[in-house]
């Protein structure tokens, strides 16, 4: 067996040895001291790089008229983002790539289409907006003026001339107009398809007819002329 003798060279030796049994004590312990940082950032594709989407979508639109929503995503990820829809209005057309929900609905398509949904992925993560309604709403319609109706009647006229008068019309909705009378003297002819009232009064026919009154319809208004007085007078000597 060895035997050290005390000495300074013996105490020396020691000190070395336990200084390097500290050392790798140490290297062993910490070795994960000198890992890199980035390591321990989430990758791509990890929940705190999800994509997301924002935008408020107009919930009604006119029958005729155009419709378009497009929604505002980001994408941290870096990553391919493709869009989808849930419960699309028939009328409408959807982009896929841009999330773009767009069309002209007609008069047909009037009514309330629910619970649309758009969502984005990123292949990873999918997130949505909420899901809103779309309401197709029927044209204002404005209603036509009314026809008019114009003239001034001859108020008397001599037993065997010959008696004639036609109104003047205006027809703004285009429509068809049906004239009629009141008050028709007897001896005169009236037309519903012009408004002429004629006639040639005979002697027998002298006297006062008042409260004639002429109208005009389209078949929704109905307009008059103010009500006129017919004397027909005898005929001079």
């Amino acid at each position: 067996m060895l035997k050290l003798r005390a000495g300074p060279g013996v105490v020396r030796f020691s000190i070395l040895t336990s200084i390097a049994l500290a050392s790798l004590a140490l290297g062993a312990c910490g070795g994960s001291q000198g890992a890199d940082p980035a390591a321990a950032q989430s990758p791509p594709g990890s929940p705190s790089a999800a994509p997301t989407i924002s935008g408020t979508p107009s919930t009604s639109v006119v029958a005729g008229q155009s419709y378009a929503f497009t929604p505002t995503t980001t994408n941290p990820g870096g990553m391919t983002l493709t869009f989808s829809i849930i419960n699309k209005p028939s009328w409408a057309t959807f982009s896929s790539g841009t999330g773009e929900l767009s069309g002209t609905p007609a008069s047909t398509d009037v009514g309330t289409y629910a619970n649309i949904e758009i969502s984005v992925s990123d292949g990873l993560s999918s997130v949505a907006l909420p899901a809103f309604s779309l309401a197709v709403t029927a044209p204002a319609t404005t209603p036509a003026p009314p026809p008019t109706i114009a003239g001034s009647p001859a108020t008397s006229i001599v037993a065997g001339q010959s008696y004639s008068f036609t109104p003047t019309t205006t027809d703004p909705s285009g429509g068809t107009l049906t004239f009629s009378i009141a008050n028709q003297p007897s001896w005169a002819a009236f037309s519903a398809g012009t408004g002429q009232l004629s006639g040639t009064p005979a002697s027998a026919n002298v006297g006062t007819y008042p409260n004639i009154v002429i109208s005009v319809s389209d078949g929704t208004s109905k307009v008059a002329l103010p009500a006129f007085t017919i004397t027909v007078t005898v005929p001079a000597p």
